[in-house]
């Protein structure tokens, strides 16, 4: 049987640029500060995360909050359960994708005032917290027609 890796591949696997990309790379463990040659300078640049496809359990534990800029965030197909915290994710973030997970609770992200698009898609939710919805419909609203 294979082993998973416990620590992302060197970044010739992913792109650095705005977009860094680990998706199907059997990850069990992610850290943001641990990725080799993400430099702490780079992090403000990055604004796309796809780490779909992966073995990844632990929301909290991946280091979001070190990409402040972070709008576009892929975590379809991953381990995740349970109760989505909030604060977990950085604030700027417009697109999420927690599909095919087991999180059974997303109140959470009553806090990303800028999410846009949302696939919360074949997971167990139990809790959809009225409030956390209407919050993010009226945001959006809000949005669409002060464009």
């Amino acid at each position: 049987m294979a082993e998973r890796a416990s620590h992302p591949p060197v970044l010739n696997q992913a792109t650095v640029s705005d977009s860094v990309d680990f998706s199907n790379a059997q990850l069990e463990h992610f850290f943001v500060p641990h990725v080799p040659d993400l430099l702490t300078s780079h992090y403000g640049a990055i604004v796309q995360l796809l780490l779909r496809n992966n073995a990844l359990a632990d929301l909290s534990a991946l280091g979001l909050g070190y990409l402040p800029n972070l709008e576009v965030l892929d975590l379809a197909h991953n381990r995740f359960r349970g109760s989505l915290s909030e604060g977990v994710l950085p604030s700027a973030v417009q697109r999420l994708d927690i599909s095919h997970n087991r999180f059974t609770n997303i109140s959470g992200l009553a806090s990303c005032h800028s999410l846009r698009h949302l696939n919360v898609a074949h997971n167990a939710l139990k809790v959809m917290v009225r409030t956390t919805m209407m919050a993010l419909a009226w945001d959006f609203l809000i949005s669409f027609f002060c464009l």
